[in-house]
């Protein structure tokens, strides 16, 4: 799961995006076994405050067992009450939902379409991850590689044209370990300069209520 653009984004669209990416990677370089699940969040607000976005509640990863959706539960805010610390051979997701606004949403009548409460523009990207193997007690961006079997990862077939393009090391990186996501390769079939807009550095803006 993850956000891509419909026609030419605008600056904080991409501001917006790119930040919402990075909660992923960044809390996905944080597991190992040993870590509380509880501290995810803490990983992904600090990278969304940074960029003057805030963190939804209401919705969380999750394990993936027998059933689809099942303990533990993974919010993706700071300071949760989260139970649980990560193993070899858990199956889980992280899936933050990241905001312009305020954190705040509600659901259509529907009973499926959930919006921001203010009508701000949101984001989402979603991995499924495995925690597996001798070393897995070793972070995901340490030297060694990572520990986890991304199953979600994006798997790019034949002539990849973005091959040549450079990126910034840690987005390479996350990008080689993780699947680059698709919004990346918008950003250059637009012509726009990917290594700048991925360099850009956040902008700190007052916390949102």
């Amino acid at each position: 799961n993850e956000t891509v653009f419909v026609g030419e984004p605008d600056d904080k669209a991409i501001r917006l995006v790119r930040n919402t990416y990075r909660c992923l990677a960044k809390s996905m370089d944080a597991v190992a076994v040993g870590v509380k699940y509880r501290d995810m969040g803490d990983v992904i607000s600090h990278q969304a405050n940074s960029g003057g976005f805030s963190v939804v509640r209401t919705y969380c990863g999750h394990g993936v067992h027998r059933l689809f959706h099942c303990p533990p539960n993974i919010p993706h805010y700071t300071a949760n009450k989260a139970v649980g610390v990560m193993k070899v051979g858990h199956c889980f997701t992280i899936e933050p939902m990241i905001n312009e606004g305020t954190w705040r949403d509600e659901l259509w009548p529907d009973k499926w379409t959930a919006v921001t409460i203010d009508g701000q523009r949101s984001a989402q990207f979603e991995h499924t991850m495995i925690i597996v193997g001798a070393t897995a007690n070793t972070p995901a961006m340490a030297e060694g590689g990572p520990p986890l079997d991304v199953v979600t990862a994006r798997r790019i077939s034949g002539e990849d044209k973005m091959a040549n393009v450079k990126l910034p090391p840690a987005d390479a990186l996350h990008f080689q370990r993780y699947g680059r996501p698709h919004f990346v390769d918008q950003l250059h079939a637009l012509k726009k300069d990917v290594f700048a807009l991925l360099s850009a550095e956040e902008t700190i803006h007052p916390k949102k209520p």
